[in-house]
């Protein structure tokens, strides 16, 4: 779950077995992030870079603002984040991602680029690997 904190926005997860909120160490909205299936509880996120001021998700939702965004894995019970890289396009602007969504054997991330709907894909395995380490 996603909303506004004082320092821009928060994402949290819930644990449904014990019901407790795990807070994460990165500023994304839960619409930007998919569960790696293999190795939950890992995340992965498309994360934006110094998001402008404004009422989130319903601004980037309606298209009001939009992102720069970075990869990354988030382990939400040990509350860090693997740093994968910018995301970037072929002529290196900023992509900013929806509907993200990870392959069943955790090996790619799938989104698409909001600013133009151009579909991509980002191999995640190896950071899969480093974030659980």
């Amino acid at each position: 779950m996603s909303g506004n904190g004082a320092n821009g926005f928060v994402l949290s997860v819930i644990d449904t077995k014990s019901g407790s909120v795990l807070g994460t160490p990165v500023h994304a909205l839960a619409l930007t992030c998919a569960w790696i299936a293999p190795d939950e509880p890992l995340l992965f996120c498309a994360v934006p870079v110094n998001p402008p001021s404004a009422s989130y998700p319903d601004d980037w939702l309606l298209g009001n603002v939009s992102f720069a965004d970075q990869a990354w894995i988030v382990n939400p019970s040990k509350s860090t984040a693997y740093f994968i890289g910018d995301l970037t396009d072929e002529n290196g602007a900023g992509i900013d991602a929806e509907n993200v969504s990870v392959d069943p054997t955790g090996t790619y991330a799938l989104f698409i680029n909001k600013k133009d709907l151009s579909l991509w894909s980002l191999g995640i395995a190896d950071a899969v690997t480093g974030a659980l380490r």
